[in-house]
C-alpha cells in the first residue's frame, strides 16, 4: 500500500494527560498525525504542569480483519452455548477462555472503519485472534 521509496507512511500518537479540577483529576485523551504536533501538545502540558504520556499508534485494517472478529464472537459463543446446555463437558478455565476471546473480539468488532488506529499492545491482540480465525477456518475446511 505505501511505497516508502516514494511516500511517508503517517504517523498518529495518542497523548493522554490529566487535568488538575477542584481537587481532583481529570484525564482527557488527544490524538494527533504527525511528531510535531506531538511535540507542541507535550511542551503544552509541560507548561501547564500537567502529566502526560504518549503512545504511538499502529494501523489495522478493519475492512480484512472485521468478519474474523465475527468468526470469533460466533464460534466462541457456540462453544459457551455448548457447556451451559451439557452438549459438552463444562471447563470452568475453558469457558472463561471463550468468554474472554468473546469479550475482545466484541470490542474489536466496533471499531471504526476503514482503518483503525490502535496502540501496539492493541494490535498484537488483534492480530492474534485474527490468526486464531484464519486458522480456525483452515483447520475446518483443509481436512
Amino acid at each position: 500500500m505505501y511505497n516508502t521509496a516514494y511516500q511517508k507512511r503517517e504517523e498518529r500518537f495518542e497523548l493522554r494527560y490529566t487535568v488538575p479540577t477542584d481537587g481532583r483529576t481529570e484525564e482527557k485523551v488527544i490524538r494527533v498525525r504527525g511528531a510535531e504536533k506531538l511535540n507542541e501538545l507535550k511542551a503544552k502540558c509541560r507548561r501547564y504542569g500537567y502529566k502526560y504520556t504518549a503512545e504511538k499508534l499502529y494501523p489495522f485494517s478493519m475492512v480484512k480483519n472485521q468478519h474474523n472478529f465475527d468468526l470469533i464472537i460466533s464460534i466462541s459463543g457456540n462453544v459457551m452455548h455448548d457447556m451451559e446446555t451439557g452438549a459438552v463437558p463444562f471447563d470452568d478455565a475453558e469457558y472463561d477462555r471463550m468468554a474472554d476471546l468473546r469479550e475482545k473480539a466484541n470490542t474489536f468488532f466496533g471499531y471504526e472503519l476503514p482503518i483503525a488506529w490502535v496502540p501496539y499492545a492493541e494490535l498484537k491482540e488483534m492480530k492474534a485472534l485474527a490468526n486464531l480465525a484464519e486458522l480456525t477456518r483452515d483447520i475446518k475446511f483443509n481436512d
